[in-house]
């Protein structure tokens, strides 16, 4: 598993609610409640000042591109591709169902029982957007496509295994359903987990890509999804 932490990387998700922005491994995280546009700049301004760290002295920018709220992930995406153009600094980009995958997987590593991650993002109700990864030796390569559809037609009798892990921002029905249909290994992502998906992007972040313009591409799956295939 390739872990960046030479570098000085600031990182940013608006995707979702839980919105959270890493700075030279340091992670803000917190419940969104779809006011990121507020609250984005003034956070990445009271960390940098926390870290005694301004612009000049990063090494590149790294931004969650999607799934999720269509206003959080042009908020997101919007910023740092700014940030970019006045900086120069490389911009990066990931989605967040890897970040996902990736932030379990960084907790889960001493468990080698777990060979795929079932990554999910609550869609509304009982619907999600999901991604399977497959876990050998603790790096995650994709076993499926993106897929956006209800729960029960997404996760298979297979996510009982134990060596299955479901990671996800999920809401309670969907929560509710994976444990109530035997589905053991959860990990559900909140406002309380330290590091998010900002948090797990910025530990990868050689592991991401930089498009020849320099710019991240939104993710938003209900349309065209080339040119994310990482």
């Amino acid at each position: 598993m390739s872990i960046d932490h030479k570098k000085r990387i600031l990182a940013v998700d608006t995707t979702t609610d839980i919105s959270s922005i890493c700075l030279a491994t340091e992670s803000l995280v917190w419940f969104g409640n779809r006011n990121q546009s507020q609250q984005l700049l003034l956070n990445i301004e009271g960390l940098m000042k926390k870290r005694e760290i301004d612009f000049s002295q990063l090494d590149g920018l790294a931004v969650v591109v999607g799934p999720g709220s269509y206003t959080g992930i042009r908020i997101g995406v919007s910023v740092v591709n700014a940030m970019g153009m006045v900086t120069n600094l490389p911009v990066k980009f990931v989605d967040g169902l890897r970040a996902q995958a990736w932030l379990a997987n960084d907790i889960y590593s001493v468990n080698d029982k777990i060979k795929l991650i079932y990554s999910l993002i609550s869609a509304g109700a009982n619907r999600v957007y999901a991604r399977i990864y497959r876990r050998d030796d603790d790096e995650l390569s994709p076993a499926g496509d993106y897929s956006i559809g209800s729960i029960d037609q997404l996760i298979s009798g297979d996510a009982q295994d134990d060596d299955i892990l479901v990671v996800g921002e999920i809401n309670d029905q969907v929560d509710n359903w994976l444990k109530s249909n035997g589905v053991g290994n959860i990990f559900r992502l909140t406002s309380d987990v330290k590091k998010g998906r900002a948090g797990a992007m910025e530990q990868h972040f050689s592991q991401l890509r930089v498009n020849k313009n320099n710019l991240a591409i939104p993710l938003y799956l209900r349309g065209a999804v080339s040119g994310h295939n990482n």
